[in-house]
């Protein structure tokens, strides 16, 4: 790879525990691609493609364009100037079909983004969280993307102990399969327009103006863990958690036939009263963990104790 070192055998587990930082593959591999002449990918080849995934059509269809043009890129780099070649080429190589779906993930979000879910969090769910148990407070964020909603939630918390709550130790676990977006996270650098639900005292306490835009100040950076993680493929990173954020990823983009079990098993690391929280317009698919939607947000979902003795219900 261009001007980088061999990799060693032991970084890429070492990634997934959350000890070094990075790695450039698929970062290296978009450098590339924007040097490459591109293969016209359509649409119906693209749904070929998302269909062999796994993937939902609906979900992609207004963000495919950008990911048609990297994914063409990526087929002409090997020579593929048609999808059933590329489909050959990623069955053939375990490697490149891991690259195929980074090349597939979408990481569009902004700070706040559905405004009434961070109002309902801070202004009911936070006062409940404080004062009741002095252990630590974990929070998950699967498919984090480019950590826009990490640092948000950091953001709710810190604000929340200027007002004296006495809120727990918090530790946030930020996980997603693409490195080259966890990479962007931990630098913590933003362009304006990811910014614009943010108040201006909270744009004053928590940012600093960098050339590109703005960038998360130092102290709010700690206490979040960054991981390597595929939530379709690996086991949850912690027993136990307190909050689990899967917004705006799996649902959107992934079939019920994978969104469902990858749910249910996620799920199985939320503690009985904790928190699931999706996006806005997400429904969630057939899943065996009780669940109640909060009447407050459509957003949020209460895990429920398993019934004794009974069969959980599907929610």
């Amino acid at each position: 790879m261009e001007g980088h070192a061999a990799e060693s055998p032991d970084r890429s587990n070492a990634l997934k525990s959350g000890t070094v930082p990075c790695h450039d593959r698929t970062k290296e591999a978009r450098l590339a691609l924007e040097e490459a002449p591109g293969f016209h990918l359509d649409d119906e080849g693209f749904r070929t493609l998302l269909q062999h995934f796994q993937l939902s059509w609906s979900g992609y269809r207004r963000v495919r364009k950008g990911v048609k043009r990297r994914l063409g890129r990526r087929m002409a780099l090997h020579g593929c100037m048609d999808v059933e070649a590329y489909l050959q080429k990623i069955t053939e190589d375990p490697s490149e079909e891991r690259t195929a779906r980074e090349l597939l993930t979408v990481s569009i979000s902004r700070f706040f983004r559905d405004r009434k879910l961070w109002s309902v969090l801070r202004e009911y769910f936070l006062p409940r969280w404080a004062g009741k148990s002095e252990q630590e407070f974990r929070v998950w964020f699967a498919g984090c993307a480019c950590g826009e909603e990490v640092y948000s939630f950091k953001i709710l918390w810190e604000a929340a102990r200027t007002l004296e709550l006495r809120l727990p130790p918090l530790a946030l676990y930020a996980t997603d399969m693409n490195p080259e977006v966890l990479e962007r996270a931990r630098a913590g650098k933003y362009p304006p327009g990811s910014l614009k639900e943010v108040p201006p005292e909270w744009l004053q306490d928590y940012f600093c103006l960098v050339e590109t835009g703005f960038e998360v100040l130092p102290p709010l950076k700690g206490s979040i863990q960054w991981r390597l993680h595929d939530f379709t493929a690996d086991a949850p990173p912690l027993d136990v958690v307190d909050v689990l954020l899967v917004r705006n990823n799996l649902l959107t983009y992934y079939l019920p036939p994978i969104s469902g079990p990858v749910l249910d098993r996620m799920l199985g690391s939320l503690r009985p009263g904790g928190l699931l929280v999706v996006g806005n317009n997400e429904v969630l698919p057939p899943v065996n963990t009780p669940l109640l939607q909060s009447p407050l947000c459509k957003c949020i979902w209460v895990r429920q104790a398993e019934p004794a003795g009974k069969d959980a219900p599907k929610s």
